[in-house]
């Protein structure tokens, strides 16, 4: 028999660490950021990995500082040093890459994922690669050590 699982009924609250890395993102963050900030889901961290941007784009980010959890500006090796700068900062059960021109699609991604991905069988197994869905990366940060560092 399904059953639907309602977030008041999620005795763990796992928190959704969003990872957005970025560099001369002025023109698209926004629309990131408000993404991010829309969603139900109260236990989510939203992680900001800049490049060293000379556009605004660390502005823009920090007229959102009431929901950003980190924000790192600094010169960095590629979008893949960046990416591995957001994972070593994400305190998540679950972690998201969200790139800096793209927007979580509904308010309500971050808290099914959540809810459901701890109750199915296949999270419970030898997971050994991220499951990809509109761009966004999702992943349990604890398989992350048996992944290795997949974008290095």
């Amino acid at each position: 028999m399904l059953r639907l699982i309602y977030e008041s009924e999620v005795h763990i609250a796992m928190k959704v660490s969003v990872v957005t890395v970025c560099f001369n993102s002025a023109s698209t963050i926004e629309a990131t950021l408000q993404s991010v900030k829309e969603q139900t889901w109260d236990n989510i961290e939203h992680i900001i990995i800049d490049g060293a941007s000379l556009d605004g784009t660390v502005d823009i980010v920090n007229a959102h500082r009431d929901r950003i959890s980190c924000l790192v500006s600094e010169p960095d090796g590629g979008i893949y040093d960046a990416m591995n700068k957001g994972v070593d900062l994400a305190s998540g059960e679950i972690v998201y890459f969200l790139n800096s021109d793209d927007r979580l699609s509904d308010p309500s991604v971050a808290a099914a994922d959540a809810v459901i991905l701890p109750y199915l069988e296949v999270w419970k197994r030898d997971l050994s690669w991220p499951v990809i869905a509109d761009k966004t990366c999702t992943f349990y940060k604890a398989r992350m050590s048996a992944m290795g560092r997949q974008y290095e």
